[in-house]
């Protein structure tokens, strides 16, 4: 005697994800994984650049406008940690500094200046290179900027570059080039370009 089991209207198969499906989307997780993260830390490292190159522009500029505004000289400084509290003297790339107002020597911050700004957020994402042995940038209160006449030259350029292959496509455009002349005016540029005087 065989029975025959009859099944209830409106029941249906229960709905869940098979072995073999899940592990069919891991496998395509892991591919889109493996093929996105180094442009995740291309794109990472190329924002850290221009966020700097665009932190120091600002720093320059309100640098100078302090200097203009003050009717005194107003320095920025490179420091070599993020806590230093004093200027660097000597040649590195510009990942921290400081901006103060002088009332004594150039370029060195004694006791009793005013510290205005200090920028210390430097990132692992960003190669810095030393800017032709200069450690500071003075104002003037006429907005011409000075800076250490060992490196005198018409003009400063930063150069800031990302972590990534310099073969990739993306790479000069991700360079950032931080421009200053000695009438105190700054700019950015990519890698593609060049500062002019």
């Amino acid at each position: 005697m065989s029975r025959h089991f009859r099944r209830r209207p409106g029941w249906q198969r229960p709905r869940g994800f098979t072995l073999i499906e899940l592990l069919v989307t891991v496998a395509v997780a892991g591919v889109l994984l493996a093929v996105a993260a180094p442009l995740l830390r291309d794109f990472v490292s190329s924002r850290a650049v221009a966020s700097q190159a665009a932190d120091l522009v600002a720093t320059l500029r309100y640098a100078r406008g302090e200097a203009m505004k003050r009717t005194n000289p107003v320095s920025v400084c490179r420091i070599d940690s993020p806590a230093a509290t004093t200027c660097s003297t000597s040649a590195g790339g510009w990942q921290y500094w400081m901006v103060f107002v002088e009332h004594g020597n150039r370029g060195i911050y004694d006791s009793g200046e005013v510290k205005l700004r200090v920028e210390n957020t430097g990132s692992s994402a960003i190669v810095y290179k030393a800017v032709n042995g200069t450690t500071y940038i003075s104002f003037q209160s006429t907005g011409i900027a000075l800076w250490d006449p060992a490196a005198a030259s018409s003009q400063l350029q930063w150069e800031f570059d990302p972590v990534i292959s310099k073969t990739s496509s993306s790479y000069l455009r991700a360079v950032r080039f931080v421009c200053l002349n000695t009438q105190g005016r700054a700019a950015v540029v990519d890698g593609n370009s060049q500062c002019t005087t």
